[in-house]
């Protein structure tokens, strides 16, 4: 009896945990030594001689697969669901981490007063002190940049903050500058939409103008501080093809994450030169800690999958950022 053409395909795709050339650790696939195909296809098995009777192949020619792989990573299918043939995606499961946009908070002076008249007829009141509480609920932030494979737990963490690495995943807006000065408004940083961030500066004095003696005078805002955070988050979108032998994989991973420090001081309004509100400048430097938090994940294979949505964790008085993207289980339906 001969046996059935087998072939095995990656339930999910992983990095390598090695720099390549100009590519560190986590940009590149894993390097394989066998091909993914490593039962004999049928079209080189019997494609010099279509007449000839299936024949069972030679047991070499269908011993290994994927040997770089963990076993549970790896499944057996027919030789039929993949190949040249196919889509090139229908022999794995590409768990890829992309950068995604941020939500926004933050909190200022609002309705400021530049000018008064306590004298009659007005009677305008003293605004001591100046303006009120003002809110916004914004999104900001760029999306897209490189992408990431994921390691699996046992290899080397990547560590995309190195100082090796860390332009290449700047560039792919993973990561912000350093000894950058970042000008922050109400409603963005210009930072990156896979960065998060918790600034905070104290509001410089207004100057009001007291148009009864046409001399400026100098109050508090009722907002005494100019508070911002960003929330950035990271996508894992669908990038398969479903079929028998993933239709409900279930995939666990974990993202851990760094941070920058930040230096905040204080814009003035450029109509009152050294008073009044203007958002802050948040200037980073160079030292990257890494926090406690990770953030676990997991992704199943199914028609009714929807992207995966990692908010990045923020650490008061710094800007953060996902610096390591692993896989801890993988389950393959049975």
């Amino acid at each position: 009896m001969t046996l059935p053409f087998r072939a095995g395909a990656r339930q999910v795709v992983l990095g390598n945990p090695a720099a390549v050339g100009l590519n560190p650790a986590g940009a590149t696939e894993l390097p394989m030594v066998n091909p993914r195909e490593s039962y004999t296809n049928t079209s080189t098995f019997y494609g010099s001689n279509p007449t000839q009777s299936v024949q069972q192949p030679n047991f070499y020619a269908s011993e290994d697969w994927y040997s770089e792989y963990p076993d549970e990573c790896i499944s057996k299918v027919s030789e039929g669901q993949i190949g040249p043939s196919q889509p090139s995606n229908s022999d794995n499961n590409l768990i890829m981490a992309y950068v995604g946009g941020a939500s926004v908070l933050s909190t200022f002076p609002a309705n400021i007063v530049f000018s008064y008249n306590p004298a009659a007829p007005y009677f305008n009141p003293v605004p001591n002190p100046n303006g009120t509480i003002g809110t916004l609920t914004d999104n900001t932030g760029g999306g897209g940049g490189g992408n990431l494979h994921p390691r699996w737990y046992t290899d080397t963490p990547y560590d995309m903050a190195n100082a090796s690495s860390y332009d290449f995943w700047k560039d792919s807006n993973f990561l912000p500058e350093k000894n950058h000065a970042y000008t922050v408004v109400q409603s963005t940083a210009g930072l990156p939409g896979g960065c998060s961030a918790d600034l905070t500066v104290t509001n410089l004095v207004s100057q009001v103008l007291n148009q009864q003696t046409n001399l400026n005078e100098y109050y508090n805002f009722t907002q005494a501080s100019f508070d911002y955070t960003q929330t950035g988050t990271i996508i894992i979108p669908n990038l398969w093809e479903i079929c028998c032998w993933n239709d409900g994989t279930v995939i666990n991973g974990t993202a851990a994450f760094s941070s920058i420090d930040v230096t905040t001081v204080a814009l003035d309004d450029p109509s009152t030169p050294g008073y009044g509100f203007g958002g802050m400048t948040a200037t980073t430097g160079t030292t990257i800690t890494s926090l406690a938090t990770t953030v676990n994940f997991t992704v199943t294979i199914n028609s009714a999958y929807t992207d995966v949505i990692i908010s990045v964790p923020s650490e008061p008085g710094k800007i953060t950022f996902m610096t390591d993207f692993w896989i801890t289980s993988v389950v393959a339906p049975t």
